[in-house]
């Protein structure tokens, strides 16, 4: 079944994503099953996408109601992970106020760890950050192991990028480093194969 309307322009990043969400089974059921959904809402206009995809009656869903619901501007071309992101985020408002308010977060939720040392006082600052996706840079590497074992490569912090360390009271060099400190149980990889420079002819 194709998620769009005939004539719904430049949508196929929205269906490629609502369809992977239908086949992770323990997801589409749990969003199938909730019941008394404030409607209109992108939360109602989801379970519905889900059941059209379920009962596979059509060979096309008009999605209108969804568009409108998150915001598309169905002429714009969009990416299909910032589409994700932004529909998590909106869902997960509306699943706050359900049974399954951790429905995203137990499902989707990555956490990770950057990790700082000084070279000079040897203190170490840690934060962790959550997001549902992680962005993985291929450019130039042969596969994706080589883009994970560089996401989790050391990096050195000196001159222009010199680290502020608070101990110290000045820049210092530093060692920068990244881990994932918690897996989810289904997990999105954004690959990075290119990076867009404004302002080049390239």
């Amino acid at each position: 079944m194709c998620i769009r309307d005939r004539y719904m322009g430049a949508t196929c990043y929205v269906n490629s994503v609502i369809q992977q969400l239908f086949m992770l089974s323990e997801f589409s059921n749990a969003i199938l099953e909730l019941e008394d959904l404030a409607k209109p809402s992108v939360l109602y206009e989801l379970q519905r996408l889900f059941a059209a995809l379920q009962q596979k009656r059509a060979k096309s869903f008009k999605a209108k109601d969804f568009y409108s619901s998150i915001n598309i501007d169905v002429n714009v071309q969009k990416d299909a992970s910032e589409f994700l992101i932004t529909l998590f985020e909106r869902v997960n408002a509306f699943l706050r106020k359900t049974s399954e308010s951790k429905l995203i977060d137990d499902t989707f939720r990555l956490i990770t760890e950057t990790k700082v040392t000084c070279s000079e006082c040897k203190s170490v600052r840690e934060i962790s950050a959550t997001n549902f996706m992680l962005q993985v840079d291929v450019k130039g590497k042969r596969n994706l192991a080589e883009g994970l074992e560089s996401l989790v490569k050391a990096e050195v912090l000196e001159k222009e990028n010199a680290y502020s360390c608070g101990n110290c009271e000045k820049m210092v060099m530093a060692e920068k480093q990244e881990r994932i400190k918690s897996l989810p149980n289904v997990l999105f990889i954004h690959l990075k194969r290119f990076e867009v420079v404004y302002g080049s002819q390239d």
